[in-house]
């Protein structure tokens, strides 16, 4: 199966759906502009990164680099040596994976299901106006993408994974078992942390959709067009 890695934005309209680009010359919308900027591999690998994090969202606390290295080791414990990797991505990483990726195929997860369970107070929102992070919770399945890392890079690919999603303690790593068309495969997967101050429980509709109407980013206030939110 062909996999888009990054959905475009469109809008409903009497004549069915139809692209941003086209949209663009019938509103007069510039909406490159409103995009938000794509996390990179060198912003991951930049050794300030903790720094320049503090000096745009100065209540985070984050996982220190130690501490960080501690967690990565543990997990390589855990992984046959010598081994691709597979990661279950179910949001952002699906599209933009920052890591490099040899293979991918349309997975199941049992036992979890993909939610907005987690507060944005850093990129879609902000301490006073918070948006929502998707996550895994329990419960139900979800339906993803696995992502291979070949075995020689996943040394450095998980350990950039790692500095990506387990900067804050909102994630927990978990080995399952991953149903694909080509069978079953081992991989890891993320799971909410319901012990961090950042778990927003199990919200309604109306929750998750107020909450992102008032959420408002550093670069202001959080659109969503067509499910597909930018800051403005």
């Amino acid at each position: 199966m062909k996999l888009n890695p990054a959905a475009e934005a469109s809008v409903e309209t009497d004549g069915g759906r139809k692209s941003s680009s086209e949209n663009t010359e019938r509103r007069g919308v510039d909406w490159s502009s409103l995009a938000p900027a794509m996390l990179s591999r060198e912003e991951l690998m930049s050794a300030d990164r903790r720094e320049r994090l503090l000096a745009d969202y100065p209540w985070l606390e984050l996982v220190s680099s130690e501490e960080m290295a501690a967690k990565h080791q543990a997990f390589m414990a855990d992984h046959e040596p010598g081994a691709d990797l597979w990661v279950f991505a179910y949001g952002s990483l699906i599209w933009n994976p920052t890591m490099h990726i040899a293979e991918r195929r349309v997975a199941t997860l049992g036992g979890y299901h993909r939610s907005f369970c987690l507060w944005a107070d850093i990129g879609r929102g902000c301490r006073e106006y918070p948006g929502l992070f998707l996550g895994l919770d329990r419960g139900g399945q979800c339906r993803g993408v696995a992502l291979k890392i070949k075995a020689e890079d996943v040394a450095t690919e998980s350990r950039l994974f790692f500095e990506r999603e387990m900067i804050r303690n909102s994630y927990i790593p978990r080995w399952f078992n991953l149903m694909t068309d080509d069978g079953p495969i081992r991989g890891v997967g993320l799971v909410v942390n319901r012990a961090g101050s950042g778990y927003a429980g199990r919200l309604s509709v109306d929750e998750v959709a107020t909450s992102s109407i008032k959420a408002k980013a550093i670069s202001g206030p959080v659109r969503i067009i067509s499910g597909t939110r930018m800051s403005t």
